[in-house]
């Protein structure tokens, strides 16, 4: 989150590993350092726009006193497991105020 040229980098990295796929990957666009307020150069909004450019969830954390690392990590953890074949039926999850949804297979 303070750093531009980072942000900037980031579309050329998402587009990489979108390419090199043969499958939709599970990408994350995450902002540290969300405690450094009076250095942040990358705006909440520009993230989220990012975020939906691109179709990837959008987080904003501090590694350095655990802000919204919780909430990050239950949403990765709810990914890993609900995207698994196991479900059947039109299903969703709820992960700390984000909803993922599995559609049944046809």
């Amino acid at each position: 989150m303070t750093s531009s040229e980072t942000f900037a980098d980031t579309k050329f990295w998402i587009e990489s590993v979108q390419s090199q796929c043969t499958h939709k990957p599970l990408l994350l666009l995450v902002g540290n350092k969300k405690d450094k307020k009076e250095k942040i150069a990358i705006t909440k909004s520009m993230g989220l726009e990012l975020g939906e450019k691109y179709g990837i969830a959008h987080f904003e954390v501090s590694a350095n006193d655990q802000e919204s690392v919780e909430g990050l990590l239950k949403y990765i953890t709810g990914c890993l497991l609900y995207t698994s074949d196991a479900a059947d039926e039109e299903d969703s999850v709820d992960l700390g105020g984000r909803r993922i949804i599995k559609k049944k297979k046809k």
